[in-house]
């Protein structure tokens, strides 16, 4: 049986040569597996959202903000889904909820500058 950190990996490894149906066959069985997960609901965001499927994305990054609200990757993939989305104030609350319950925000500019 394959860890959940092997899953992510493969998946990201499948993802960068461009299998996205491979990358995202793994990540969502691993999701089926441990839908409370978050780290599996980001990846499954990022993959969505690379993609354009951005309601997709949304879905499975809010799922991965209620898990871990203080995580810079997904706050910061899920703010720049809302913004595409036209969601600007909605992506300044979320902002502010992740900096009152831990968000780094020097992680956060990293993230984002990197976007």
């Amino acid at each position: 049986m394959t860890s959940t950190q092997e899953t992510l990996s493969q998946a990201r490894q499948c993802h960068e040569e461009g299998r996205f149906h491979a990358a995202a066959d793994l990540l969502l069985e691993a999701y089926r597996n441990n839908p409370a997960d978050p780290a599996v609901a980001r990846e499954l965001g990022f993959l969505l959202h690379s993609v354009g499927d951005l309601s997709g994305a949304a879905r499975f990054l809010h799922r991965a903000f209620q898990g871990d609200p203080s995580d810079s990757e997904t706050v910061a993939e899920y703010v720049l889904v809302l913004h595409s989305q036209g969601r600007g104030e909605e992506a300044s609350h979320l902002l502010v909820s992740s900096l009152e319950q831990g968000l780094i925000p020097e992680e956060l500019a990293k993230r984002l500058a990197a976007a």
